[in-house]
């Protein structure tokens, strides 16, 4: 598995301790988003033996299902994908939000029912006034929800605290690349699996990228009120399969997938590939590769979150960005006094109109990707 490398100049942190070094990677890539490629990936194993089934019905069968034409046959099976994707895609967000910093502390307790109660109980008497003669059923499930949640908050609750340790370290076992992973709760697959799934039927696999936010984007992004002291977050490139064209330092079938991305752990060495300019063109088939895998699983490119850093990194006069920051930042026009509620909503319409101008541009594009230093392989 992996873990997370703090930054050493916080308060949990005394000294640096040397990372490995990441090898560039130059590749033709898409970015796609990481919990749609993963939950929509997920969606497309379970199903995959029903799906040839059906197909194969259809082709060589003898049965009703033989005679409808193929694209009533196509439609049923992007239904069969679109009802799986809904049942893959919570556990995605859910926990990649942890791992971002944007969860809250009620969500961490959607399965805790009774401890849940608990807490409900414990606030509702220490809040009991008898002279507004209330009781529990006078509060309605919104306000209950935001009465627990102000609760938690203000309590520091360790359970809270506990489960979302545990839901940011499920986020690292789901898209972790290493062949030794072995936690990911059931009956979800991590990347290390998923990415056979795609190099098998397309030729294609999954690049991830951790990042640790900093702490002007932290500043600047409207979030709940229960955060971690860090943020994070995961991007998602979707390339050529290792081997087809990409220019790792070690690239070799024996090594992990985490080795292709780090150097091995005591070195020091700088590093240095030469390129062939002839195998930097992307042929007709590989295009198709490409096209034939988002497709099938419903990708499109997307505009990262952290792509906003470069943005924010000084004034800005995109009055847009100005309605979303939460905090004053250094030289910007005053903060306005939306609620964090809408703030988040023009945050999520600003990433959608980034992302449809992505869409207008020619994809694959080559790319020189490298990991940073938040998230290391472990031994």
């Amino acid at each position: 598995m992996c873990y997370l490398n703090y930054p050493w100049d916080s308060y949990l942190i005394d000294s640096p301790d040397p990372t490995l070094q990441p090898f560039p990677r130059l590749a033709w890539a898409v970015p796609v988003e990481v919990t749609t490629v993963g939950a929509n990936l997920e969606a497309y194993s379970n199903i995959d033996q029903q799906i040839t089934t059906l197909r194969l019905s259809h082709r060589f069968g003898s049965v009703a299902l033989s005679t409808i034409p193929q694209e009533i046959l196509e439609m049923i099976v992007d239904e069969a994908q679109r009802i799986e994707r809904q049942q893959t895609l919570p556990f995605w967000k859910k926990t990649f939000a942890c791992f971002q910093g944007l969860c809250t502390a009620v969500q961490h307790l959607e399965e805790e029912e009774e401890y849940v109660d608990e807490v409900w109980s414990e606030l509702f008497t220490d809040q009991w006034d008898e002279e507004d003669n209330l009781n529990r059923d006078d509060y309605d499930t919104d306000e209950r929800a935001d009465m627990i949640e102000d609760f938690l908050n203000d309590s520091h609750d360790d359970m809270v605290w506990e489960l979302h340790q545990e839901f940011r370290s499920n986020w690292l076992d789901l898209v972790c690349l290493c062949k030794k992973n072995r936690k990911v709760p059931e009956p979800h697959r991590s990347f290390s699996a998923l990415n056979e799934i795609l190099r098998s039927r397309f030729g294609l696999e999954i690049v991830i990228l951790h990042e640790i936010m900093s702490s002007t984007m932290n500043d600047f992004l409207p979030r709940p009120n229960f955060r971690d002291d860090f943020s994070h977050y995961t991007s998602a490139f979707l390339t050529l399969a290792s081997g087809t064209f990409s220019t790792y330092g070690v690239d070799q079938p024996k090594f992990r997938s985490s080795e292709r991305i780090f150097a091995p752990e005591r070195n020091h060495l700088a590093f240095r590939q030469a390129i062939d300019p002839s195998k930097l063109a992307l042929s007709d088939g590989q295009r198709q590769r490409f096209a034939r895998g988002m497709a099938a699983l419903g990708l499109s490119p997307h505009y990262h979150l952290t792509e906003l850093e470069k943005l924010i990194s000084s004034p800005s006069n995109d009055e847009l960005l100005w309605e979303i920051c939460r905090t004053q930042l250094p030289g910007w026009p005053k903060v306005t006094s939306t609620s964090c509620d809408e703030k988040q909503k023009k945050i999520k319409q600003y990433l959608e109109n980034m992302n449809k101008e992505l869409s207008k541009q020619s994809w694959p594009q080559l790319q020189l990707l490298a990991a940073s230093d938040a998230v290391s392989p472990s031994a």
